[in-house]
């Protein structure tokens, strides 16, 4: 069986420097289920994957039609 590496887990911290938005709407994007946290403990983490899957909807969104 071959394993692969594992990416770092991004913090809240570090996705709100991402994605130039705050604590608040950072949760509130989470609260809609728009973007799905692992929890370490109680601490939210993020796969870098499923932010790239978000940015890349929120895209779609914007381009339209």
């Amino acid at each position: 069986m071959e394993r692969t590496a594992l990416e770092p887990l991004l913090t809240v911290a570090s996705v709100c420097g991402l994605l130039d938005v705050s604590r608040q709407t950072l949760y509130r994007i989470i609260n809609d289920g728009q973007l799905v946290p692992i929890r370490v403990g109680r601490s939210p983490r993020f796969e870098q994957n499923e932010l790239r899957r978000y940015i890349d909807r929120r895209r779609g969104e914007v381009a339209g039609p």
